[in-house]
C-alpha cells in the first residue's frame, strides 16, 4: 500500500510540476486526441553492457561525475518528418513519435530551434501524464539550441502548434536523443521516495543541519550535460550585476557543444527534511564556457547561462573567497545521484591535499573525513564553502560514500583565480571584471519578496527609476512609488520615470508591491535610493560650512534612521571642541548606537583634468578608547553603487588635514563623507576642497618574493625615496605591522594567506597590493622514533633526513637505518615548498665497543655502574690533546656534554638529576671517536 501512495503523488508533483527551459504555462491542444496516426520513429539499440562496464571504469577514477543516459544521434526535422495537420482555420500541427525500447527517460536536443511569437511546443509521454512546455518563441536564442529535460517513459510525442497568423514559418530539427538508462527517476524501483538513488546517509538541505544555509543553497543547480549528471553553482562578481556565470568541474563540461547543451535545474529539492520530492520545473537550457584552465590541470569550468534565473526561481548568486587559508568549517551542497539537494559538512574544515592523477598537484581541498552527509556520483562540481559561506572550491572526486566516508577532493578556487594568465584560462577575469584586488566577496540576491536593487539617476529634467521584482511576480498586481515618503503613482513595469520632479530638490525614492491575492496586501518598501536633480558643478570646489542654508540646497544626507544625521555648528562636543578649523562653523555629527548618516557632495565634473586632490579637515577624538569612523567614499555616477577610498578610524584628538586623490574621474562624480556612530566624542569635519593635483605621484611597491614560508622574511621597498614622508601598512598579523621610511624593510607574518601590503607617501597618496605576497603554512613539526639502528619519522611523506646538519643523500624515506655516529634530525617539506624540522638526536649504533679499551689511547671509566658520579681518565701518547664528551640516553637525548681537561685528561661527573638506567658516553678528538655503556643506578 505505500508503494502505491508514493507512486500516486510522484506522478501527482510531475503532472503539477513539469519541467520547462524557462516555458510557458499551458497545455497541449491536442494531445488528449488519438494518437494512433502519429508517425514513430524506434531508435536503434546500443551494447547495456558495454556502457556499464565504461561507467564503472569511470567510477574506479574517483571523478564523482555521473553518467545516466546513452546519447543517441539522430536526424528530425519539422520539414522532412512527422505529420503535419492543417484545421480550417489556417492553424497547423506537427507531431512526431520518438521511441527507444527500454529507457526509463527520453530526452531531447532541438539543435535547430526557431518558432514565431503564438507558436509553442509540448513534449509529453504516451500517457500524457508527463508534460514539458510551452516552449514558445521566448525560448529562441541566438545560437539556436534548445535542449529540453528528460520526460519518463520510454517513448515520448513532440508536438509543435503554429497559429495561421505568424510572420514566419517555425523550423524544428532534432540531432540527438538521451536514452536513461540509470533510471533517475527511480519510479520502477523499491525506494519507497520514489526518485533520486543517493545514499540513506545524504541529508536532505531543508533538514536542521541545512537551517543556516538557506539563502546559500539557492545558488546550486543540477547539470545534465552530455547524459551526465553534475552539480554546480551562481557565483558573484564584484559588479554584484547578476550576470548568470555558473561554476562547475571542467571533467563536467570541457567542450562549448555540451555547455550549449546543458540543462541546469534549480531548487530542485524537498520541501522539508522527509524524503519527498521536489519541484523540477525551475530550468535554464545552454551556456557558454566563459574560461576553464588547460586540459587535465586545474578542474574548473566557468559557465555563462543562456537566460538569467527570473524571480520565480529566487537565484542566488553566491560569495567567493580567494585566498589559501584553510577554511575552519567545510560545507558542500550538491545533487548526488542527481537526487534532491544534500547538505554535507566537514567540522573540522579542509586542508590542501593532491587529488592526483593529470591534476596540477597539490592544488585541491582535500576533506578527510565527512561529519554530515557525503557526496556520490552526480556531486561532482558542487562548490565547497567555508565558514563565511563563501565558495572556496569545487568537487572533483574522491573515495567519500555512506560505507566510507573519508578523503573527497575539490579543486581550490584559489589556484583557479589566476594560476593560468589568459582571461579564458582563469576566474579573475570575470569574477572581478573591476580589477579590485578584493580577496573575498559576499553573495547577491537579486530578488526577495520586496522589491530590491533600487537604483536612481537623472537625465536633463528626468528620474528614472529601476528594481528587481519580487520573487513571487505573478501574485503582483503593480507597485507603488513612493517619494518623499508619499505615494505618487503606480506602474506594472519594473521601472518608472519622474517627470515632476524640480531642479536642486532632494528626493527619496521607495517601491512597494501590491499583491493581487486575497486579502490585498502591500509589501514593505524596497531600499531607499537618494538623488538631487542639479547641474555639475566644476572644480575647484570648497565647502567651509559657513552658510548651512546654501550647504543644504547642494548637499544632502542618507541617514540610516531620520532623526539622526550631520549638523553644521561650531565645534563638536562640549569639552572637546569649542572652534570650527576655519571660520564660525563646520559639519558634526555624533551617535553612540551605530547609527550613519552619509554627507553627499553635489553633482561634481571632473573630466577637465588627470588628477584631482580631496582636502579636508578632521576631528575626531577618543573618550574611554571609544572613537567614531569616517569613512569617504565616491560613485562616478548616480545609480552605481558607492566605493570606499579612505577609512579614518583612529584618534584624532585636534584638526588635522587629510589629502586623498580621487580616482575614476567622470562628469557626474559624488563624494560622500560617512560618519558611523561608535560612541566617543563625534567627528567634525571641515574647509573641503577639491582642486587639480599639479604635484600627483604614484607610489609603487617592490618586493623580493610573491611568496614565503610562514615567519620567513620578505623584502619590501619603494620607488620612491627618503625625500618623501612614507608610512607603510604591513597588516595585523605581520612582524612589523608598520614602519616609515624607504626600506627596505624585512617583514615576517604570523599566519599564512594572501598578504595585502599598502604604502602611504606624504599623507596623501598610496598605493595597495592586493596580493602582495603569499605566506604559506609550514608543516606540523616532526619527530622520530629509534629503534636499534632503526629511525622512523611521524610523517609518512615528505622526509628527508639529516646528520651532523648535513643532508643525507637518497634518505627521503620514512625509515632511515643509521650506519655511524653522530647529530640525526629529520625534515618535513610540504607542497608549498617550507619545512619544518625535528629536534636533533646524538644517535649511537647498536653494536656499542667494550668499556675498557684495550688499544691507545686507553679510557677508564670507574666506577660503572656508578650513582651519577663518575670519573672519566684518558691516557693518551698524545699529550696535551683535547678531547670531548657527550652523555646520551636512549632516546638519542644529549643530557651533558663538554670537554675534558687537556693538562691531565681527567673529569670528574656528577649527574644529580638523572634517572637510573643505560647511557651511551661518546668521547671524541679530531678523527676519533669512542663509544661506551654507563649504568646509572641510585
Amino acid at each position: 500500500m505505500k508503494l502505491t501512495i508514493s507512486l500516486f503523488i510522484s506522478i501527482l508533483f510531475i503532472h503539477q510540476f513539469s519541467f520547462s527551459q524557462i516555458s510557458q504555462k499551458g497545455t497541449p491542444r491536442y494531445f488528449s486526441s488519438s494518437k494512433n496516426n502519429v508517425p514513430t520513429v524506434i531508435l536503434p539499440g546500443f551494447n547495456l553492457e558495454q556502457i556499464i562496464q565504461e561507467d564503472e571504469s569511470h567510477q574506479k577514477t574517483g571523478l564523482k561525475s555521473m553518467r545516466y543516459a546513452k546519447m543517441i544521434d539522430i536526424d528530425i526535422s519539422s520539414a522532412n518528418d512527422g505529420v503535419w495537420t492543417n484545421y480550417p482555420n489556417g492553424d497547423k500541427i506537427w507531431q512526431i513519435r520518438i521511441q527507444s525500447p527500454g529507457a526509463y527517460s527520453l530526452s531531447v536536443l532541438f539543435d535547430y530551434y526557431r518558432v514565431p511569437k503564438g507558436a509553442d511546443v509540448f513534449i509529453y509521454n504516451q500517457q500524457s501524464k508527463h508534460i514539458l512546455g510551452a516552449f514558445t518563441y521566448l525560448n529562441n536564442k541566438r545560437n539556436h539550441i534548445l535542449p529540453v529535460a528528460p520526460v519518463q517513459g520510454d517513448e515520448i510525442i513532440i508536438e509543435y502548434f503554429e497559429p495561421n497568423d505568424v510572420n514566419f514559418s517555425g523550423e524544428l530539427h532534432i540531432s540527438s536523443i538521451g536514452h536513461d538508462y540509470k533510471n533517475i527517476f527511480d519510479l520502477l524501483s523499491n525506494n519507497e521516495k520514489s526518485f533520486g538513488s543517493s545514499g540513506s546517509c545524504n541529508v536532505n538541505v531543508n533538514c536542521p543541519e541545512g537551517d543556516n544555509w538557506q539563502i546559500a543553497k539557492k545558488s546550486v543547480g543540477k547539470i545534465i550535460a552530455n547524459g551526465l549528471l553534475c552539480s554546480g553553482a551562481l557565483i558573484n562578481n564584484t559588479k554584484n550585476d547578476g550576470k548568470p556565470y555558473f561554476l562547475t568541474a571542467n571533467h563536467c563540461i570541457d567542450n562549448s557543444t555540451d555547455a550549449e547543451n546543458a540543462i541546469f535545474y534549480f531548487n530542485y529539492e524537498s520541501p522539508d527534511c522527509e524524503d519527498v520530492n521536489g519541484n523540477m520545473d525551475q530550468t535554464i537550457g545552454g551556456s557558454e564556457i566563459i574560461a576553464a584552465a588547460p586540459s587535465k590541470t586545474l578542474d574548473f569550468t566557468l559557465l555563462e547561462l543562456s537566460e538569467l534565473p527570473p524571480p520565480s526561481y529566487s537565484p542566488y548568486y553566491a560569495g567567493w573567497n580567494r585566498n589559501f587559508s584553510d577554511p575552519t568549517q567545510a560545507t558542500s551542497i550538491h545533487h548526488p545521484g542527481g537526487d534532491i539537494k544534500k547538505i554535507t559538512i566537514s567540522n573540522d574544515g579542509a586542508t590542501t591535499g593532491n587529488f592526483g592523477g593529470e591534476y596540477t598537484p597539490n592544488t585541491h581541498w582535500w576533506i578527510d573525513t565527512w561529519d554530515i552527509g557525503t557526496t556520490e556520483g552526480g556531486s561532482s562540481g558542487s562548490p565547497i564553502f567555508d565558514q563565511n559561506q563563501r565558495i572556496i572550491g569545487d568537487l572533483t572526486g574522491g573515495d567519500a560514500s555512506c560505507s566510507f566516508n573519508y578523503n573527497d577532493y575539490y579543486q581550490q578556487f584559489h589556484h583557479a583565480w589566476q594560476d593560468y594568465s589568459a582571461p579564458e584560462q582563469q576566474l579573475r577575469a570575470w569574477l572581478d571584471p573591476d580589477s579590485t584586488g578584493i580577496l573575498f566577496l559576499d553573495g547577491y540576491l537579486p530578488y526577495d519578496s520586496i522589491p530590491s536593487n533600487l537604483k536612481v539617476w537623472a537625465e536633463d529634467t528626468l528620474i528614472y527609476l529601476k528594481w528587481n521584482e519580487v520573487i513571487n511576480n505573478d501574485s503582483i498586481d503593480k507597485y507603488y512609488i513612493y517619494r518623499n515618503n508619499e505615494k505618487i503613482d503606480s506602474t506594472q513595469d519594473s521601472n518608472y520615470t519622474d517627470t515632476t520632479t524640480t531642479i536642486n530638490s532632494v528626493y527619496k525614492y521607495q517601491v512597494t508591491a501590491l499583491f493581487n491575492k486575497f486579502p490585498v496586501l502591500e509589501s514593505l518598501p524596497s531600499n531607499a535610493a537618494y538623488i538631487r536633480r542639479m547641474d555639475s558643478v566644476n572644480a575647484p570646489f570648497y565647502e567651509t560650512f559657513e552658510n548651512p542654508l546654501q550647504v543644504f540646497n547642494h548637499w544632502f544626507e542618507i541617514r540610516s534612521t531620520d532623526s539622526i544625521g550631520w549638523i553644521i555648528k561650531t565645534g563638536g562636543q562640549s569639552g572637546f571642541l569649542d572652534t570650527a578649523f576655519e571660520g564660525s562653523y563646520n559639519a558634526h555629527f555624533y551617535n553612540d548606537n551605530m547609527e550613519t548618516s552619509k554627507l553627499v557632495s553635489p553633482k561634481l565634473n571632473l573630466s577637465s583634468g588627470e588628477n584631482f586632490l580631496l582636502s579636508f579637515y578632521i576631528h575626531m577624538p577618543a573618550f574611554n578608547n571609544d572613537v567614531h569612523q569616517l569613512n569617504v567614499l565616491y560613485k562616478k555616477a548616480d545609480s552605481l553603487d558607492w566605493k570606499l577610498i579612505r577609512s579614518f578610524h583612529d584618534d584624532i584628538s585636534s584638526w588635522e588635514k587629510k589629502n586623498i586623490p580621487l580616482p575614476e574621474l567622470t562628469d557626474n562624480y559624488y563624494i560622500a563623507f560617512e560618519a558611523v556612530g561608535l560612541r566617543g566624542p563625534g567627528v567634525s569635519i571641515d574647509s573641503i576642497s577639491i582642486i587639480e593635483d599639479t604635484k600627483f605621484i604614484e607610489p609603487q611597491i617592490f618586493i623580493d618574493s610573491d611568496s614565503i614560508c610562514l615567519y620567513d622574511s620578505v623584502r619590501v621597498v619603494s620607488n620612491l625615496d627618503s625625500s618623501y614622508n612614507l608610512f607603510w601598512d604591513f597588516g595585523t598579523d605581520a612582524i612589523p605591522q608598520n614602519t616609515t621610511g624607504s626600506g627596505p624593510h624585512w617583514v615576517k607574518y604570523r599566519s599564512f594567506g594572501i598578504k595585502q601590503i599598502s604604502l602611504y607617501a606624504n599623507d596623501t597618496y598610496f598605493k595597495t597590493t592586493h596580493d602582495g605576497v603569499s605566506v604559506f603554512d609550514i608543516p606540523e613539526k616532526p619527530t622520530f622514533t629509534i629503534e636499534g639502528n632503526k629511525l622512523t619519522s611521524s610523517s609518512n611523506i615528505n622526509n628527508q633526513w639529516y646528520l651532523n646538519n648535513e643532508p643525507i643523500e637518497g634518505a627521503t624515506g620514512k625509515s632511515y637505518i643509521v650506519e655511524e655516529n653522530g647529530d640525526y634530525f629529520v625534515g618535513v617539506t610540504n607542497y608549498a615548498g617550507c619545512t619544518q624540522f625535528s629536534e636533533s638526536k646524538f644517535i649511537v649504533i647498536s653494536d656499542i665497543k667494550p668499556t675498557i679499551k684495550e688499544e691507545e689511547p686507553h679510557i677508564n671509566i670507574y666506577p660503572n655502574p656508578s650513582n651519577g658520579e663518575f670519573t672519566i681518565e684518558i691516557n693518551s701518547p698524545e699529550k696535551n690533546s683535547n678531547y670531548f664528551f657527550k652523555i646520551i640516553d636512549i632516546t638519542g637525548l644529549v643530557k651533558e656534554e663538554g670537554k675534558i681537561s687537556s693538562e691531565n685528561n681527567t673529569l670528574q661527573i656528577t649527574m644529580n638529576n638523572i634517572n637510573d638506567g643505560i647511557y651511551f658516553l661518546n668521547i671524541y678528538s679530531g678523527q676519533q671517536s669512542n663509544t661506551y655503556k654507563i649504568l646509572i643506578k641510585k
